[in-house]
């Protein structure tokens, strides 16, 4: 599964705190959201970027910040079990 490294400070409606932990994390990613996608989730999404397994990222944020894991499980209900992660804060890693 091709893989991304979190670079900056991703947009969302979790709080600053929890929104800091992504940055410097590797996550999986399974596809691209592109003018052409169309991904359906709570909200519209129109950003580009790139398509994450919600619970596998959630599962490395752990690792990192047991709090702000807890924030995402106890706060969202990802329907379906994906995050999005925009374009410009992601680096796509060789390989």
């Amino acid at each position: 599964m091709a893989k991304l490294k979190i670079v900056a400070l991703p947009a969302g409606d979790a709080p600053e705190s929890v929104r800091k932990e992504w940055v410097g994390l590797v996550l999986p990613f399974t596809d691209i959201v592109d003018e052409s996608s169309e991904v359906i989730t709570e909200k519209c999404i129109k950003k580009l970027g790139f398509v994450v397994p919600a619970w596998d990222a959630i599962a490395i944020l752990k690792q990192k910040s047991l709090a702000a894991a807890i924030w995402w499980e106890s706060n969202h209900l990802i329907v379906p079990p994906i995050l999005v992660f925009e374009k410009d804060v992601c680096e796509i890693l060789p390989g």
